[in-house]
């Protein structure tokens, strides 16, 4: 069992030297940065863990939880993607649309 394992995972490795760097990077980034969004970038998240805007109006506490849901997802989606673009893959942002 532990032989087919071995081997299994030799011939994996193999077949995964061979997929283009960019589409795995890019992929796997997706699937990071959603998950991170889905858990940790939404305002239920910030009204659990932040309790310093519960003394504020019940307005403000919404802006505040939308805002920080706003920030997150503006750094995961876009700001992270350029960096990555930018010095990971040592392209131009212009060159990327």
């Amino acid at each position: 069992m532990l032989k087919l394992l071995q081997t299994e995972l030799k011939h994996f490795l193999k077949e995964l030297k061979t997929l283009d760097q960019k589409v795995v990077t890019i992929f796997l980034s997706s699937i990071i940065f959603f998950t991170v969004s889905w858990y940790f970038s939404n305002p239920k998240f910030f009204n659990e863990i932040f309790t310093f805007h519960k003394q504020f109006d019940p307005l403000l506490e919404d802006l505040a939880s939308y805002t920080y849901w706003f920030i997150l997802d503006f750094f995961f989606f876009l700001v992270i993607p350029f960096l990555i673009i930018k010095f990971l893959f040592k392209e131009k942002i212009k060159n990327s649309a």
